[in-house]
């Protein structure tokens, strides 16, 4: 009898695609008489000889024609996709169920819970510092430690400091090669927000969708501490960002933003920032600014 297979497509760019990978490398490896597990680096693009079909074969195609939605993480069994980043834990245990594979279904679970942080106090004394060597930690904590959905309890239980770590090497490594653009935003000496971006072709590469225009770079992503929400953070992150790429002899910037009243990459607030919405990739927005 053969064997089940699940493929887990990642970028290595956030701290959440690297605990996914762990989450899901231990769960599988518990089950490996059942089933073979593969993880595939979006980045470096070694899935062109995969052999797969069904939906798995429709998503490959869109990766390499880059008209996919943007996802930082995707679970495949058997060819069906499994849903949400991380991946749906309840729609992994009923398909592994379904095809007989007895497993700890625990192993997959996550706690993420809306944060109690409250407002910080005292704010002021703002300052934007150009994310380097010595601030790369703060640049990332942003996005685990004062994360809106990581109480303590979760921070410390899931160990987010080793998944920070791999974030901030793949930052090193950026800042290194003059790849990365990059800002965190301080008060108090606080970090409150940061913002990150690449060239379209380095976006590109991470499994980003972009517009194929020449010279252009892309916000891959913009984060403000809920605590500091209101304060004018964004738009000045992305000021900062719009600076920086023009000095570098960008022409655009692109980002690609999301409707509704969603908190990440807002389109009504790169709309006040006067991008433009160029394409639509499925649900979202691919905008664009010329500087």
């Amino acid at each position: 009898m053969s064997k089940i297979k699940a493929n887990y497509y990642y970028v290595p760019i956030c701290p959440e695609s690297f605990a996914t990978l762990d989450r899901l490398t231990i769960f599988f490896s518990n089950v490996a008489e059942q089933v073979e597990f593969e993880s595939i680096n979006i980045a470096k693009q070694d899935y062109n000889q995969l052999s797969v079909s069904g939906e798995e074969s429709e998503f490959l195609k869109s990766l390499s024609l880059n008209e996919l939605s943007l996802s930082y993480g995707k679970l495949f069994i058997n060819n069906t996709m499994i849903k949400g980043f991380p991946p749906s834990s309840s729609q992994i245990e009923k398909i592994l169920i379904e095809l007989s594979v007895d497993a700890n279904y625990k192993l997959i679970e996550t706690h993420y819970n809306l944060s109690s942080n409250e407002k910080l106090v005292n704010f002021g004394d703002m300052k934007t510092v150009q994310t380097n060597a010595k601030n790369c930690y703060d640049h990332c904590k942003i996005c685990t430690k004062y994360s809106r959905y990581i109480d303590d309890d979760n921070y410390l239980n899931v160990d987010w400091e080793k998944y920070e770590s791999k974030k901030v090497k793949q930052l090193l490594d950026s800042i290194s090669e003059d790849e990365l653009i990059g800002y965190v935003e301080y008060s108090n000496d606080n970090p409150v927000g940061m913002i990150e971006g690449y060239s379209s072709k380095i976006a590109s590469k991470y499994g980003f969708p972009v517009t194929g225009n020449i010279n252009s770079c892309m916000i891959t992503c913009l984060h403000i501490r809920q605590e500091a929400e209101g304060n004018g953070i964004a738009k000045k992150l992305i000021n900062s960002f719009l600076n920086a790429a023009k000095e570098k002899g960008f022409v655009t910037v692109e980002v690609v933003a999301y409707p509704g009243i969603t908190k990440w990459q807002p389109i009504d607030l790169y709309k006040k920032m006067n991008f433009m919405e160029t394409k639509k990739v499925g649900r979202l927005s691919i905008m664009v600014y010329k500087l």
